[in-house]
């Protein structure tokens, strides 16, 4: 967005909704003229939901690691847009867990814990935080299950052009998040999760995570396990 001759600044914020595999997405921007008078507008944006697009190639290293992996991907794959359970982020690994015959969860630990990341965060100011201590998910695979817990990250965009920030558990859920991996790349450095309930949203999308941008947080991941 750009001003015109006469505007002094603008500020924005967005939210999103799905509907089946609709997602909307609501743009409201605040404009402040040069006489300190304000006026707000909304922007709608729809668009239709896709999975990741490597999906068959993610599904044949599931299946690598065990049948039930791939069965789990699979089941979570196939219903991308659509709410699972009552569209809980917990209901996306704890419904297909059952779905597919695999152990079900004990609280938070869905079968066989096989990596663990951990940043300790210490804030040597106001302004800087150093991470103390971090370990790839490079064990992570496909089909598995992700426990986030107090999770952030900060990190430059993609393009360049500025930073984001981002976060999985908050106060709501005590810290808690949990998602299914879809892929691990870069040795374990980048990762896709399948999840629900993100932004109020309950229905299966997609994120992508920067293990080298959080500063914050603990995520274990579990493999499903037979009964």
């Amino acid at each position: 967005m750009f001003l015109l001759e006469g505007y002094k600044s603008w500020s924005g914020t967005f939210a999103w909704t799905t509907t089946g595999s609709t997602k909307t997405t609501t743009y409201t921007y605040t404009v402040i003229r040069q006489d300190d008078t304000t006026f707000n507008f909304d922007t709608v944006v729809e668009k239709e939901m896709e999975p990741p697009t490597d999906s068959a190639e993610q599904l044949e290293a599931a299946a690598a690691l065990g049948p039930l992996n791939a069965k789990m991907l699979q089941f979570v794959t196939d219903n991308y847009g659509r709410k699972i359970g009552n569209g809980q982020c917990y209901d996306a690994a704890a419904e297909p867990l059952a779905a597919i015959g695999a152990k079900a969860p004990d609280g938070t630990k869905f079968g066989l814990e096989v990596s663990l990341s951990l940043v300790l965060a210490q804030m040597i100011d106001a302004w800087l935080t150093v991470c103390v201590s971090q370990v790839s998910l490079e064990e992570m695979g496909p089909g598995d299950v992700i426990q986030f817990k107090w999770c952030r990250w900060k990190g430059d965009l993609p393009n360049g052009k500025g930073y984001y920030t981002m976060y999985a558990g908050d106060e709501a859920s005590n810290g808690a998040h949990t998602a299914v991996c879809h892929s691990v790349q870069d040795g374990g450095k980048v990762f896709i999760a399948l999840e629900q309930n993100i932004g109020g949203a309950l229905a299966v999308s997609h994120r992508s995570y920067r293990t080298g941008d959080m500063y914050e947080g603990e995520i274990k991941a579990y493999r499903p396990q037979e009964p």
